[in-house]
């Protein structure tokens, strides 16, 4: 699909190459928080694009279970990222081609780009099979997703870290089962919670802060266990972990600092004791949100690595 809209984009006649030099002039951003250019509009349009490039690292997750992971690990992550991004900017040069920066800004908060440039390619009924390939291609992701993820929560199980009950295999198909159920019924929870940006903002927010701390790991672990074998080069160590480290942090900061108003509004009402206004402003301010959610995670994680450990040492 997507290289069936780009490609198409680029062979609409309508098109101006001129467009990629062009800047918003008047166009509403219906539904977009910030709009400037500089480090804040920079700092936006990376988090939309970390969204769209997610997903990357879940190959990570069934180690386990690749053969050859010490070669093919690498191989699939460095082929599935040039894929990704020759999409990526397959589509969004196809976009703006089609669109110019100010008919793109202009684009209703009910639509997206995408199905704009569908519908000038195609005519309006393009739309509803733009909407049904999406909806597809969100299961496709989806199922891949939660399959994948599933192995965390049951490795963490199986480690002592979690509820030892989400390290049960199914006996026929071998797959974390109860793992699965647990987060199919806490992303129904989240689903009920907010818009789909609120939820998308905030989950990369905590996903890029996590990726920070497993760069940041690379440097502790190759300090406490020096000896150990290293199947996996870290290349350019010490100086692209630690670029990707100030570069991340930059970001986050940023993005804190754009939300800081809701920020501060939330945890004034948290004084107050008045939590549920303050949960529902928290959504006004995904990296609050997302910081709650993990702090509420910390004491059981803390509780449960203590039990673990009482258990090694009657052990």
């Amino acid at each position: 699909m997507l290289i069936a809209v780009g490609v198409g984009a680029f062979l609409y006649s309508g098109g101006d190459w001129s467009h990629l030099s062009q800047a918003n002039v008047g166009g509403a951003c219906e539904g977009v928080a910030i709009t400037t250019g500089g480090l804040g509009g920079f700092a936006a349009a990376m988090l939309g694009a970390l969204w769209a490039y997610d997903g990357w690292n879940n190959i990570t997750f069934l180690a386990g279970e690749v053969k050859n992971p010490q070669r093919n690990l690498p191989l699939g992550l460095i082929i599935s990222m040039f894929l990704v991004m020759g999409l990526y900017l397959l589509v969004n040069i196809g976009y703006y081609h089609v669109l110019s920066p100010t008919e793109v800004a202009g684009v209703s908060a009910k639509l997206s780009v995408a199905a704009e440039v569908v519908r000038r390619l195609l005519g309006s009924i393009a739309l509803t099979l733009m909407a049904a390939a999406m909806m597809t291609s969100s299961f496709g992701a989806l199922h891949a997703s939660i399959l994948a993820t599933s192995r965390v929560p049951y490795a963490m199980a199986r480690d002592g870290l979690f509820f030892r009950g989400l390290a049960k295999l199914s006996p026929r198909t071998h797959v974390p089962i109860r793992s699965l159920v647990v987060l199919g019924i806490w992303s129904g929870v989240l689903a009920l919670s907010g818009s789909y940006d609120q939820l998308s903002d905030a989950a990369v927010f905590s996903l890029t802060l996590f990726y920070a701390f497993v760069a940041g790991s690379v440097f502790i672990f190759r300090r406490r266990l020096p000896d150990e074998p290293r199947p996996y080069r870290t290349w350019g160590y010490p100086v692209v972990p630690i670029i990707y480290l100030v570069v991340t942090a930059s970001l986050l900061a940023r993005i804190v600092w754009d939300a800081r108003s809701a920020m501060s509004s939330t945890i004034t009402l948290i004084l107050h004791g008045q939590l549920l206004a303050a949960l529902r402003e928290s959504l006004q301010a995904p990296p609050l949100a997302s910081l709650l959610f993990i702090a509420l995670g910390l004491p059981v994680y803390l509780y449960l690595a203590r039990q673990s450990r009482r258990a090694i040492n009657e052990e």
